[in-house]
């Protein structure tokens, strides 16, 4: 019989300490102590609260808004495992920072979720892993093993309902074309896909549809909103006949 040597332990940041205590009930133990404190400074503090020596730590920590001091707590709690002799650490981060900047669209610009990596694996992560990151490509950026998670079946069962069955799956541009692909070949539905031009961060008009959402009720696709171009784009839907209830 082979055994575990290492211990499993399952800690969680600040920003996701309900979801890490629904992965340790899952797995039947205990989620680990730590405190996160933030100074009068606004300088961020953590301390693990328990021996970890020799075990194998998951770290859940999502670097949702505030991004930075998500990413940073995130860093400093992978440091403080390995200063504490953990025989590895694995970064589970659910919402994946900086996810968007993987590339340079423009001269002078810093490819930024390349710099995230490099920091997460200098810090002292072992393993890193993520969930239908916006740009699969990221995962080339680690030297360490990177695992892509996907929440496509779970976000799939209520889609299935007869309620949806006279609908299409609509991809907001050419860049989640792919994954609302993927929704689409589960659910059985046509795939439209629109055209976006983007203006600025903040600010995008949609120029055209490929295929036809004309009487069909429009599930829309993505993986972040952050700005209002979502409101433009689900005017053109309607105004291209598709069903007002999106």
């Amino acid at each position: 019989m082979v055994t575990n040597r290492h211990p499993l332990a399952i800690f969680a940041g600040s920003t996701t300490r309900q979801l890490g205590q629904e992965i340790a009930n899952l797995l039947g133990v205990e989620l680990g102590r730590s405190t996160t404190t933030r100074l009068a400074d606004s300088e961020i503090h953590v301390e693990i609260d328990e021996v970890v020596r020799d075990k194998d730590v998951f770290f859940v920590q999502s670097c949702s808004a505030p991004v930075n001091d998500s990413l940073i707590e995130l860093l400093f709690y992978l440091d403080a495992f390995r200063r504490a002799s953990a025989n590895s650490v694995s970064a589970v981060v659910p919402y994946f920072p900086y996810a968007r900047q993987e590339r340079m669209a423009r001269g002078r610009e810093s490819i930024s979720a390349r710099v995230v990596a490099d920091a997460i694996e200098q810090s002292g992560a072992r393993r890193v892993i993520y969930v239908d990151i916006h740009n699969s490509a990221i995962q080339g950026f680690f030297r360490i093993p990177a695992d892509p998670l996907s929440a496509i079946p779970i976000l799939c069962a209520p889609l299935a309902a007869p309620e949806y069955a006279n609908a299409a799956i609509v991809s907001p541009d050419v860049g989640r074309a792919k994954m609302a692909g993927q929704y689409a070949t589960k659910l059985g539905l046509p795939l439209v896909i629109m055209h976006k031009r983007r203006q600025s961060f903040t600010k995008a008009t949609a120029s055209h549809l490929v295929g036809d959402i004309r009487g069909l009720r429009p599930i829309v696709i993505d993986d972040l909103i952050a700005g209002g171009s979502i409101l433009t784009q689900l005017d053109g839907l309607i105004e291209a006949g598709a069903r007002p209830e999106i």
